[in-house]
């Protein structure tokens, strides 16, 4: 259940329940008649497609998890996948409900979904734009942007704290401290691959893939916080204006990732069996690796040399290596952690 909760339930939250393209509310829904059955198809097509997708998951959980615990049963694993799918589409709607009250006048314009305020039910957030990229260029970081602009449209103002300090290093900690504090979904998200490794660590034995699977999750806790040492990656007047070497803003800002891998690891080690004191070493410093390159990817070259492969196939390995970057060091120290 923790599974599917992360896999369709982050999507949910940031698209909400009920969710129309912007041009489709302008034209075709902002006429003086009831929009509620089409609100409602949306409504209706979000929850069949968030309890698939929460069924497959529970599925595949069951039948993964069935070969190392006899007594998973999968039905009960795929009927417990799609109720929380139905929970988590519940909790997005309310969300959506309450988000529409502060945005709408009248206190009637809470209750029917057809008075929802148009911005809650096309939120120009940038999200639609972002998703059709993910989809073209394969590129998970447009998305990241996207929910930092949005979280930066919701917040424009907050009080003023000096964060300064006797060296830049110390600064730039605090800053890093002070965008965690402000930010507790990050925090959401790594105590999320906390809950998801007890919970693999409890329920399965697989020990011959236990190493991959730990490597993958290190990497997740280390990556969820890493935004602070990417924002500064990929802003470079940001970076100029700090007036700090390339090493001291990695000393600086990877301190949060590094410590959130450690913290990871504690746990991990309680809970997932078949990795050797060896594999653990390998597994923490290669996620805390992998997680700052991933971090400090530099802009993605588009304008790679293509290659032609035959039968018309075309190929750009340096595009490929760019947006892998992270990726390919995890897959590393996955593969050298099993065999140690």
């Amino acid at each position: 259940m923790a599974i599917t909760v992360g896999v369709v339930g982050v999507p949910a939250w940031w698209w909400g329940a009920v969710r129309v393209t912007r041009p489709r509310m302008r034209w075709a829904l902002a006429g003086p008649t009831d929009r509620g059955p089409a609100l409602g198809r949306s409504l209706r097509r979000t929850l069949g497609v968030v309890v698939a997708c929460g069924a497959a998951a529970g599925f595949a959980v069951g039948a993964l998890t069935r070969s190392s615990t006899p007594f998973v049963d999968v039905g009960t694993e795929t009927a417990s996948g799609a109720v929380a799918a139905a929970l988590v589409v519940a909790i997005a709607c309310a969300a959506q409900m309450r988000r529409s009250a502060r945005a709408s006048t009248t206190a009637r314009a809470v209750h029917p979904i057809a008075r929802w305020h148009r911005d809650v039910v096309a939120p120009a957030d940038g999200l639609a734009a972002t998703s059709r990229l993910l989809l073209l260029t394969a590129d998970t970081e447009f998305v990241d942007h996207a929910r930092r602009v949005r979280w930066c449209a919701g917040r424009s103002a907050a009080p003023r704290r000096s964060v300064a300090a006797a060296s830049p290093v110390a600064t730039m900690l605090r800053a890093d401290v002070v965008r965690l504090r402000r930010r507790p979904g990050d925090l959401g998200v790594w105590t999320a691959v906390v809950a998801v490794t007890i919970a693999v660590g409890l329920t399965t034995t697989m020990h011959s893939v236990a190493p991959a699977i730990a490597a993958l999750l290190a990497y997740r806790a280390g990556s969820a916080v890493a935004s602070g040492l990417r924002t500064l990656t990929t802003t470079p007047a940001l970076r100029r204006a700090l007036r700090a070497t390339a090493t001291q803003i990695l000393l600086a800002h990877g301190a949060i990732p590094a410590v959130a891998v450690v913290g990871w690891a504690c746990v991990g080690i309680t809970t997932i069996g078949g990795v050797t004191p060896v594999g653990w070493c390998l597994i923490v410093i290669g996620a805390i690796a992998a997680t700052a390159r991933r971090a400090t990817r530099p802009e993605t070259p588009w304008d790679a040399p293509v290659y032609i492969t035959g039968q018309g196939g075309v190929a750009q390995p340096l595009l490929l290596l760019a947006l892998l970057r992270g990726h390919i060091a995890t897959a590393v120290v996955a593969a050298l952690a099993c065999v140690v």
